[in-house]
């Protein structure tokens, strides 16, 4: 479903930052696979590469088949419409719209019409538990009910692959729980691949199909930390 082949990433600035020397990844269909890893040391560099936000200077990611290193900007924004969803730490919800308007944007701008989409919206919403917030504005609702709302967003669109960068970062340990919980009830019931960026080890072993880290610029299982 994934694949990194012999990736390479480097940062130029007032120095050279190598993040990534020839790492490698597979990640089946319908894996929950997280990384954690300290700070600095590539989590969401990965996450960027993979939904195609940032450009490996060498080798190849493959997702469904595709060589997404290939792509200009307006085939990698058709696969971020298409392929993936994205969760991001800090929610990034429209504080102008409705919860169902933020979860409806990602469908109305790949061209779908309200009516076509209104039916899988709906649906988002009764698995989230938040059918009663759907006219909620973001500064309404609580920080998990807003990454509920995030996660919807990410879904919308049928997505094969679901990136989470931090999703549980600004929750407490109780939501934070409940969250992981729902993003494996999702990976079950949807048969989404997840590929989830978190600094939760013990919650990541207890839902994640397998756990990895970066060392050395690698991409390793977590045991090899």
């Amino acid at each position: 479903m994934l694949e990194l082949k012999k990736v390479s990433k480097i940062y130029s600035g007032v120095q050279e930052i190598e993040i990534f020397n020839e790492a490698d990844l597979k990640v089946d269909k319908g894996e929950m696979v997280s990384i954690v890893a300290p700070s600095g040391n590539g989590k969401s560099t990965l996450i960027n590469l993979v939904s195609g936000l940032d450009h490996c200077d060498d080798g190849s990611i493959i997702v469904d088949n595709t060589d997404i290193t290939n792509m200009n900007e307006k085939e990698l924004t058709f696969y971020r419409r298409q392929k993936i969803g994205i969760v991001f730490q800090f929610f990034n919800l429209f504080s102008s719209l409705t919860a169902l308007e933020n979860v409806l944007l990602p469908a109305e701008l790949d061209g779908k019409k309200r009516v076509e989409i209104i039916q899988t919206a709906n649906e988002l919403f009764d698995k989230m538990g938040l059918s009663d917030k759907k006219n909620k504005f973001p500064f309404q609702l609580s920080g998990g009910e807003q990454q509920r709302i995030a996660i919807a967003r990410a879904l919308i669109n049928s997505p094969s692959l679901l990136l989470a960068d931090e999703p549980t970062g600004n929750l407490d340990q109780k939501n934070a729980r409940k969250l992981f919980e729902l993003l494996k009830e999702l990976n079950v019931s949807e048969n989404v691949t997840m590929l989830i960026v978190t600094h939760d080890y013990a919650l990541a072993k207890e839902y994640s199909s397998r756990v990895i880290t970066i060392k050395d610029k690698k991409v390793v299982p977590y045991s090899q930390y």
